[in-house]
């Protein structure tokens, strides 16, 4: 009879080091399953392993490859990288009108603030760029890891790319692939506001370290 691979022995890299915490991982694991009312059995037919390994996964005693993880999250609904935040975050958020955004990256007159503190496993985050008065005829550079999609809440802009140079108001919006790069000035004395949206590729997507100014 063939035995179904071992979720540590797929020909990846296994996730274990000495900062990894598979205890957490597999309670993670373990919390999921249950919340979606998963039996043990269910879980491993999907992902093509055997109870007993995804029984040893649960109770912290072997640490899954990175193949094997993706394989078992998707059983379980879900990406990977749902069990692989730094900081636990939940399933689901809600933000006040007029709560307390925190502001993650700032410069001379500008800065970015998060609107949600992001949730599990979550490929989205939406944030406000906001320039001032002060600083309207400063550029501020943007040159994104990951695709942005960008909507003027207030205030005028000159956006200046590769592609040419476009006039954005309020209403209009913009979507940069990765890495390509652009420069938008606040135009007028009102200033400029936007919704920032973007999509999460890797643990700094929360950083704005691609956001500089000139």
């Amino acid at each position: 009879m063939k035995q179904a691979p071992t979720a540590a022995h797929n020909g990846t890299q296994a996730l274990a080091e000495e900062d990894f915490d598979i205890q957490k991982l597999g309670s993670q694991l373990k919390s999921v399953r249950e919340r979606r009312g998963m039996a043990m059995r269910a879980v491993a037919e999907l992902a093509g392993y055997s109870v007993t390994h995804i029984s040893q996964i649960e109770r912290g005693r072997t640490c899954p490859t990175i193949g094997a993880l993706a394989r078992i999250a998707r059983a379980l609904g879900c990406g990977p990288s749902y069990f692989l935040e730094s900081q636990p975050r939940p399933e689901v958020h809600f933000e006040s009108r007029g709560g307390a955004h925190s502001a993650e990256k700032s410069g001379q007159g500008w800065d970015l603030s998060w609107i949600s503190p992001g949730i599990a496993g979550g490929k989205l985050a939406a944030g406000i760029l906001e320039i001032t008065s002060a600083q309207a005829s400063k550029p501020v550079h943007v040159n994104p890891p990951y695709s942005v999609l960008m909507h003027v809440v207030s205030g005028e802009a000159k956006l200046q790319t590769a592609a040419g140079e476009h006039h954005l108001g309020a209403g209009d919006a913009f979507h940069l692939s990765a890495n390509v790069e652009a420069d938008f000035t606040a135009v007028g004395p009102g200033g400029f506001q936007a919704l920032y949206l973007v999509q999460n590729e890797g643990a700094t997507w929360q950083s704005g370290s691609e956001i500089s100014q000139g």
